[in-house]
């Protein structure tokens, strides 16, 4: 039942797909996103729409087969790979069931998830079950993007770029996760719409740490006495330069942002109010220049060992900057 729950969530994503069923009907699909979560979650949408019982509506989440399709257990569904990816076994397995009449459903329904990891001989021995698919068999494939994938099966299913969740729509399936809310709008506001972002997120206590320290960053650094303290904490946890160095930035972007006034295009709206706190000391150019140092030290940790040099840099130019362009 949880799992119903969470799929109802997704209502932007289950009109998109119930107006794909309706208008783009195929023997074949391919679904892409760089979102992992959100295409398996679009995979079952996309096969409830082909057995619900409840006819030409959105999916009901409640008929026995919804139900049955949500749990695994429709005996007219099947999910690959079985085990880390597809391989030529699984596709024959594939071919010879697909020749056999569905049992309790309309349509036999195959989900191929992480297409684009299967095996290239996997790949072709589809090929042929693509270009003549029995009457009463669906292929669901799922794949980072249709560059993924073997051109002659892009050029043999229909292909559906999926859409981004909402951030509202994030933040509910979160909620059934957690009680924490602004653990669970941190979350949401910093997945960029990738569900799968947000999940990892939910549960990553040193993101949060991080995030919360380069808030006050951003407040509190004014002096290069205080820098020291600073850098000390980030060389400290060097292995998540990458993540200091993303927050930073979003936090930066947020805050020229706020100078212009446009309060709803803030990414980080939980931290709103101390993001206002902290553009009062940077001026516009300030930011832009600061946002630029921080991917002048990213390029820089591609070259450069020395972590602890690229970090003591940065914050002393975002020093430079935040005072030499004031207010």
């Amino acid at each position: 039942m949880e799992q119903i729950v969470y799929f109802k969530q997704l209502n932007t994503l289950s009109s998109f797909l119930h107006n794909v069923y309706k208008e783009q009907k195929s023997h074949a699909y391919l679904l892409t996103s760089e979102d992992e979560v959100t295409l398996s979650a679009a995979a079952k949408i996309l096969a409830l729409n082909f057995s619900c019982q409840k006819g030409e509506e959105l999916p009901c989440y409640e008929c026995s087969s919804c139900v049955k399709i949500l749990n695994d257990t429709a005996l007219d569904v099947f999910v690959y790979p079985k085990k880390n990816s597809i391989v030529v076994d699984d596709i024959k397995e594939i071919v010879a069931s697909s020749q056999v009449k569905p049992l309790e459903f309309d349509k036999k329904i195959y989900i191929l998830n992480n297409f684009s990891q299967a095996t290239i001989s996997a790949q072709n021995k589809l090929l042929k079950t693509l270009e003549e698919p029995p009457q009463d068999v669906i292929f669901i494939l799922t794949a980072s993007s249709d560059k993924a994938v073997l051109p002659t099966i892009a050029s043999r299913v229909k292909t559906i770029a999926l859409k981004r969740a909402t951030s509202s729509e994030i933040k509910s399936i979160l909620q059934t996760l957690s009680t924490d809310d602004k653990k669970i709008d941190i979350a949401a506001e910093n997945s960029g719409g990738n569900l799968g972002r947000a999940l990892s997120l939910l549960n990553d206590e040193v993101y949060f740490g991080i995030y919360n320290f380069i808030l006050n960053l951003t407040i509190n650094m004014n002096s290069s006495k205080q820098l020291i303290n600073y850098s000390s904490v980030i060389e400290k946890n060097k292995k998540f330069i990458e993540v200091y160095f993303e927050v930073l930035n979003s936090m930066f972007r947020d805050m020229l942002i706020i100078k212009q006034g446009l309060y709803q295009l803030v990414i980080n709206q939980n931290s709103l109010n101390l993001l206002k706190l902290a553009s009062v000391s940077y001026s516009q150019v300030a930011l832009i220049k600061a946002i630029e140092e921080v991917n002048k030290a990213k390029k820089m940790l591609k070259f450069n060992t020395n972590v602890t040099g690229v970090i003591d840099t940065l914050l002393l130019s975002i020093l430079e900057v935040k005072y030499k362009w004031k207010n």
